[in-house]
């Protein structure tokens, strides 16, 4: 069974680039500014061509099957395809597959109570409607693959990358460049599916014999 599951393994990713974030505005709708009155823009540069490069380089170079590769650039990285999207991919991975996750854009850090870091923060990628993907779903993943025989590979080019893997669940998010929030009202804004349901894809898959390893790579 091993072998066979070997013979026929596959790849399968999932690409996030963010370049053109919303710029945040007051509650009376002025865009925010600096300390020097000019206004603040949360766009970015290259986070969409560094994707498109990854997928270069897993289907031309490394023969990832294209079909096998889901990109969400810009506008397409919001909160419902990201879910979607991430769960679809989980769903098709079998003992032996391995599967990488790509993301390059805003990374953050907001207070956590459950924080096991000596800041008491924790890190988060920002999806481009300011809805935070906090590190602990990755880590979930990952270990939970690795429990079912399935290697996987997740890289992060953002900000704050290094304390991804280890905070929980997926909230909205007021405002990237906010330092420190409020905990309790931040869960208030919690959804009640994402990091359970894709644990459960993950952990749902039968158990392997030895545990198949993963990485996480912070840029």
């Amino acid at each position: 069974a091993s072998l066979a599951a070997a013979a026929h393994a596959e790849t399968y990713a999932m690409v996030v680039g963010i370049n053109d974030y919303p710029d945040r505005t007051d509650q009376a709708g002025n865009p925010l500014v600096d300390e020097n009155g000019k206004p603040v823009s949360a766009k970015l540069r290259g986070c969409v061509n560094d994707s498109k490069n990854v997928f270069t380089f897993l289907t031309e170079k490394n023969g990832v099957k294209k079909e096998n590769v889901a990109m969400l650039l810009d506008g397409d990285a919001n909160k419902d395809k990201f879910l979607s999207t991430i769960k679809g991919q989980l769903g098709k991975l079998q003992p032996g597959d391995q599967f990488l996750f790509f993301f390059s854009g805003h990374g953050t850090r907001i207070s956590d109570k459950e924080s096991k870091d000596a800041d008491g923060k924790g890190s988060a990628i920002v999806l481009r409607d300011y809805v935070l993907v906090r590190g602990n779903v990755f880590g979930e993943l990952a270990r939970s693959l690795s429990g079912a025989g399935i290697k996987s590979t997740f890289l992060f080019d953002s900000c704050f990358a290094g304390g991804m893997s280890r905070d929980t669940n997926i909230y909205g998010f007021e405002g990237a460049r906010k330092k420190n929030i409020d905990l309790d009202a931040l869960k208030q804004k919690a959804f009640a599916i994402p990091d359970q349901e894709l644990v459960k894809l993950a952990t749902g898959k039968p158990k392997s014999a030895d545990a198949a390893p993963y990485a996480f790579i912070y840029a």
